[in-house]
């Protein structure tokens, strides 16, 4: 099954700008506390930027940002990849990618 969407953690947006330079077909959801990366990745192709607040709990964050994903890719079970640096909201490098079924 292909994936139909990239989740992305991002404090500075550098993640969401190294996936979105490979031009994939998945539309790119990128989750971010910070106001400036926030808008830098607006500018950024296929990227959909979103201000939110980290959790340090992978499933609590998932829950947190699951809405928003599931308008823009409906179908039940569909395949979506999670990428981004854990412990979250700390700054550290992209060390989590996990695939998550909706």
């Amino acid at each position: 099954m292909p994936i139909a969407a990239i989740c992305v953690f991002t404090l500075s947006g550098e993640t969401a700008r190294l996936i979105s330079q490979q031009r994939p077909q998945a539309p790119i959801f990128a989750f971010t506390a910070d106001r400036d990366a926030w808008r830098r990745m607006s500018l950024m192709w296929g990227v959909v930027p979103q201000l939110i607040t980290f959790s340090s709990d992978m499933e609590t964050l998932w829950q947190r940002v699951q809405p928003s994903v599931r308008r823009a890719v409906p179908q039940e079970g569909a395949q979506v990849i999670l990428v981004g640096g854990h412990p979250f909201g700390e700054g550290s490098r992209t060390n989590l990618l996990k695939i998550q079924s909706l």
